[in-house]
């Protein structure tokens, strides 16, 4: 597996990379500074099975970048790794196509979650992040749950459909 990995801070792309490298020894992994090093290695080379994406970075914004990744490699997994937590930044990135949320609190056993998951075609977000995300979106579900059908359940809801009488 290949991995290319998108942080501005040196520190950071070395414990990533320890961690990522810890699964195993079919991995490797390619580490860049930033948005530019990010573009020119995938140009050199767009053959990655995943890339892991620091939203802050020194040169670009990270979103930016997600949205370019994702039209130019469509085929490649994005995963976000942030120091944020903001439910909106969730939400954003998940919408431009990133394939997971990690926080950079996260554990190793989140980090390799979140990778296993991803590469089996999966979404990754630690599970207090889905719960923020249930939240956020429930203002939408609330609407559409007071807007009723004649028979009390919301339009569309599996009890709207009721078997006929026998």
């Amino acid at each position: 597996m290949r991995v290319l990995l998108i942080d501005d801070h040196p520190l950071i792309l070395m414990a990533l990379r320890s961690v990522i490298e810890g699964r195993g020894e079919d991995v490797t992994v390619v580490d860049v500074e930033g948005g530019a090093a990010a573009r020119a290695a995938l140009a050199r080379d767009p053959d990655f099975d995943l890339v892991f994406l620091d939203l802050a970075l020194a040169d670009c914004d990270g979103f930016e970048l997600l949205d370019d990744l994702r039209a130019r490699y469509p085929a490649v997994p994005v995963v976000v790794i942030s120091a944020t937590e903001r439910t909106s930044d969730v939400i954003r990135a998940i919408d431009a196509g990133a394939m997971g949320f990690v926080p950079k609190r996260a554990s190793h056993a989140g980090l390799y979650e979140a990778l296993e998951t991803v590469m089996r075609g999966g979404i990754y977000l630690p599970e207090p992040m889905m719960a923020l995300l249930s939240q956020a979106r429930t203002p939408a579900a609330s609407c559409a749950s007071r807007r009723r059908s004649p028979g009390g359940s919301p339009p569309g809801s599996p009890t709207t459909a009721r078997p006929p009488a026998t």
